[in-house]
């Protein structure tokens, strides 16, 4: 029977075609996008354990790279329980999971003689050793970077559901605008230098361009077949129907707990309590971002914008708040550089990935 969501009761997980389900969800999109809303909703049912941000891709493995020796796999795979079981911007103290780094290692070197694993071996078998641990089938894994590499990550990970999620970019623009001041409006335990490098990372140009590299990257995963795409204003207004795509490929039903997930980590409102989605955070760019900044985001992320739907307004030709940007642009990139070196093996890789067309 359905409630009031549209939601069915829980059933046994079964595939809609009766093949196995997916054994984790990759969930991928450009930060502010819902990617975490999204894997709290989908780790609400019973079958599934939502992680926190691993960070594997850009940090620890890009396309490629050749297999670890076993010590290596083993630091790889503490690192990212830290990152699931902690929380990333908490600092790693190693030797904490090293016995469970050990055993998911130990699982990774079946039948490999040569006693090396892929780094992708690595983050499945985390995966799925915190899904047992869980005693849940499915793992959830949300980092948003993941749509840069989410085909190739399919290919490494065979078990996988990909999941691209977009949103409006002038929405997107607002929440990376207040990023920064979650650490002042109820979320705790953020580190300073965390906030002041979500505060450098913000300015009009450069939010748009990433914007603009992501939604490239999300429309070409998006016709692998393990892919599903997904906009966050459908699933904030059709909740059900929107889930119901996701756990149809992953062979799930849904369940109403589903849409209790809790309303936290908002860039523009704090942590304000309740559960459940709210359509009303849909558009709230027009009340929270500047002529100019609209302006800059409307030119630059035109094409892409179009193509998902999202249109464009009429604010004119801004000039004093264009000249504002322009003049503070170099400083303010300079400084989140600076401030994001350790974010990633290659800066001038992660650069361009994001940036050049």
């Amino acid at each position: 029977m359905a409630n009031e969501h549209g939601l069915s009761a829980r059933a046994e997980p079964v595939a809609a075609d009766g093949a196995p389900g997916a054994d984790c969800v990759l969930v991928a999109g450009n930060s502010r996008s819902g990617t975490t809303m999204l894997a709290r909703m989908l780790g609400r049912h019973s079958a599934v354990t939502a992680l926190q941000e691993l960070h594997f891709v850009e940090e620890h493995w890009t396309p490629g790279e050749e297999a670890l020796p076993r010590e290596a796999a083993v630091r790889l795979a503490e690192r990212l329980l830290h990152n699931a079981r902690e929380w990333y911007h908490t600092p790693f103290r190693p030797g904490r999971f090293a016995p469970d780094a050990e055993a998911v290692v130990a699982r990774c070197l079946v039948d490999r003689p040569d006693g090396r694993v892929p780094a992708a071996a690595v983050l499945t078998g985390v995966l799925a050793h915190e899904a047992q641990a869980a005693g849940r089938r499915v793992a959830v894994e949300q980092t948003p970077r993941n749509v840069f590499f989410l085909r190739s990550l399919l290919e490494e990970v065979p078990g996988a559901v990909g999941v691209v999620l977009v949103r409006d970019p002038r929405d997107v623009m607002l929440s990376q605008k207040n990023w920064w001041r979650r650490r002042f409006r109820g979320t705790t335990g953020v580190p300073l230098v965390t906030t002041l490098r979500q505060w450098a990372d913000y300015h009009p140009l450069t939010t748009s361009l990433i914007w603009r590299g992501g939604a490239r990257a999300g429309l070409r995963a998006g016709t692998h077949p393990r892919v599903v795409s997904l906009r966050f204003e459908d699933l904030v207004t059709e909740p059900a129907a929107e889930l119901a795509r996701v756990l149809d490929r992953v062979g799930l039903s849904a369940e109403p707990a589903m849409l209790d997930a809790p309303r936290i980590s908002s860039s523009n409102a704090g942590d304000r309590g309740g559960t459940g989605v709210d359509p009303t955070v849909v558009g709230r760019w027009r009340d929270g971002l500047d002529r100019a900044e609209v302006w800059i985001n409307q030119r630059v992320t035109a094409a892409e914008a179009r193509e998902l739907g999202y249109a464009p307004v009429d604010v004119g030709l801004p000039l004093p708040g264009l000249l504002w940007y322009a003049l503070t642009w170099a400083p303010r990139t300079l400084l989140a550089v600076a401030l994001n070196r350790s974010r990633t093996r290659s800066l001038v890789s992660s650069v361009r990935r994001r940036l050049v067309p």
